[in-house]
């Protein structure tokens, strides 16, 4: 596209230019927001620059906005000429992201979360932690030594409903130890019979379940929690040995 400027009774086209910096777009981005819209999205207002991210384990946001709505939009400034222009660079705060996720799935799922969460902090399951995603999304583990870290649940992002994680994590007992996949099958098998609209699906065959019902029926999913627990230290604690190679006399 070619951009004409007129000049009294003369007009002449304007020439493209790089930015020499990065920090030169975050200045125009800033004073001119209105380029971050496109036609169908809400209004954005500019409201600060280089936000220190630090206390969420992340570096330093370009630029933070906020839509008419209220709800929070970063923002990160790349060249494309920057080889990292297209990594994912997002890192939101969990309460931003909570924000926008009640906007997309409603305040009776966001305060049905929040009371499965206050009873996972209130349950004696050693190492039941909550931690998060990079883009702000919470999720429940277990930290066990001989374990490893083993996701259990997370909060689906765009969708009122929890769905298991237990193919993820730094452990790597699921597959080479049968009693752990047992207790995975347990686990998942409970959830579906105890909580209330909990399926499964996916490649994965791993359990989809309401945020209410997990809400409702939390006693049961934390006992469920507690069982995958002892199960997956006991079967790290005795590991199985491989089948014995078959031998043939002389």
């Amino acid at each position: 596209m070619v951009v004409v400027i007129r000049q009294t009774d003369s007009f002449m086209s304007a020439s493209s230019a790089e930015f020499d910096n990065e920090a030169e777009l975050e200045q125009v981005l800033a004073d001119q927001v209105s380029l971050l819209q496109g036609a169908a999205d809400h209004r954005l207002a500019f409201v600060a620059r280089q936000v220190d991210l630090s206390d969420v384990g992340a570096g330093t946001l370009d630029l933070l906005c906020v839509d008419e709505n209220g709800v929070p939009v970063a923002v990160e400034v790349k060249l494309a000429r920057n080889s990292e222009s297209r990594r994912e660079v997002v890192a939101l705060d969990p309460d931003t992201f909570m924000v926008q996720w009640e906007g997309a799935c409603g305040a009776d799922a966001a305060a049905a979360w929040r009371t499965f969460v206050e009873a996972v902090r209130r349950s004696e399951i050693a190492g039941l932690e909550i931690g998060y995603y990079r883009n702000g999304a919470p999720y429940i583990y277990l930290s066990h030594a001989s374990v490893g870290t083993v996701r259990v649940l997370r909060l689906n992002d765009k969708r009122p409903e929890v769905r298991d994680l237990l193919h993820e994590g730094s452990t790597t007992i699921w597959e080479p130890n049968r009693k752990a996949a047992e207790a995975r099958h347990k686990f998942r098998r409970t959830l579906v019979e105890r909580v209330p609209g909990a399926v499964l699906g996916g490649v994965a065959n791993r359990v989809y379940a309401p945020v209410k019902e997990v809400a409702e029926h939390r006693d049961a999913v934390i006992e469920a929690i507690s069982e995958l627990a002892k199960e997956l230290a006991m079967a790290a604690a005795a590991p199985e040995s491989p089948p014995a190679r078959a031998t043939t006399g002389a």
